[in-house]
Formats: C-alpha cells, structure tokens, sequence
C-alpha cells in the first residue's frame, strides 16, 4: 500500500511539472531602465502570455557598458544570458568574440523562421552583422537623431504662426542652417530643424 502511495505521489508530481519541463526559458540582459525598463517588462510579459513553450526573463544590468561588461564577464565564467542587448560601440566587440554569439540568421533559419536581411535598412542590417555580411545581432532600439529646441528663445520676435512653420529636416540641412548663425537668438524665421 506504502509503495501504491509513493507511486501516485510521483505520478501526480510527474503530471503537474510537466508544463514546467516544457518551457523553455530564455533570459534577456538589457541596458533599459525607468520607463524603457517598464516597456521591455510589459513586452516579455505580453510575450509570455501569449504562448506557454517559452518564457522571457528581462534582467536590468545596468547602462549599456555595464550590460556588456556582465556580459563578457558571464561569458568567460560559462554563465551568459540566452539573449544581451549590446549597444552600438559594444557590437563590434561582441561581433568579432568569436564562440560567444550563434549568429541570429543561423539561429532563425535553423528553427525554420524565414529572414531576409534585405528587410532592413542598409545601415542597420550591415552594422549588426559580420565581414561576409551575416547577421550577427538584431536591433533592438536603433533611435534616430532628435534636436530639441527652445522656439521661444531662437524665435523670439516671431509670430506663432510663423514659428509653427518650422519642422523637421535632414539633420545635415539643420546643422548647416545652424552653421550660418551666430548665435541660437539670431536663427533665421524657419530654419529647417525639428521642434518639439
């Protein structure tokens, strides 16, 4: 009877760690803290939600030298996370590591996704990937260059009206119609530079 017991307890053990056994979990380093931090959280638990075969764990390392530094530190102990947010200037360090990364392209292609590194931009897709153009990386938050401005203070004889014609431009266009002044004070009505 002791034995019957035993058996069932296991048996019941068994059933009810069985979805656990199944779930792979994958831990992402990243460099996203405040509200960023808060954005990525919400992204893996929707993630998570959405599917029970993988688990997203987001864990905060700190800024993005402080990621990478844990990172290489990780790797050289044999205790990396599945997935680290590197930042720009840390790419070409953990690009040429070679052993210390699968190469994203690989890594999809062989659990059967269809990529084509032509679906991103030139700048973005080539920056992340290696000297035969592979994919290493995936970006994560490539950003865009923003200048903010105090219209008040560059426009200040301006007329509101006037000042809302101002908008966004190439940033090489903003920084030579900044170039052409001598101080913020004297920029012409509607210099071409973004507002906020």
């Amino acid at each position: 009877m002791k034995f019957l017991h035993i058996a069932a307890t296991t048996a019941a053990f068994g059933l009810t760690t069985t979805a656990a056994f199944a779930e792979t979990n994958i831990t992402f380093w990243h460099a996203m803290g405040g509200q960023l931090g808060e954005t990525v959280n919400q992204m893996a638990a929707d993630f998570n939600a959405s599917q029970d075969e993988y688990k997203i764990t987001p864990v905060y390392k700190g800024s993005y030298e402080e990621t990478l530094t844990a990172g290489i530190a990780a790797f050289r102990a044999g205790e990396q996370p599945n997935i680290i947010q590197v930042f720009d200037a840390g790419a070409a360090t953990v690009i040429g590591a070679k052993g210390a990364t699968i190469p994203v392209a690989d890594l999809l292609a062989d659990n059967g996704v269809d990529f084509d590194i032509n679906d991103y931009i030139t700048g973005v897709r080539y920056f992340y990937a290696d000297s035969d153009d592979k994919m290493i990386g995936m970006p994560f938050n490539s950003s865009p260059p923003i200048m903010y401005y105090n219209i008040d203070a560059t426009m200040p004889s301006r007329s509101k009206k006037a000042r809302s014609r101002c908008g966004w431009a190439p940033p090489g266009l903003s920084a030579a119609c900044c170039r052409k002044t001598s101080a913020l004070s004297s920029l012409p009505p509607c210099c071409p530079i973004g507002k906020a």
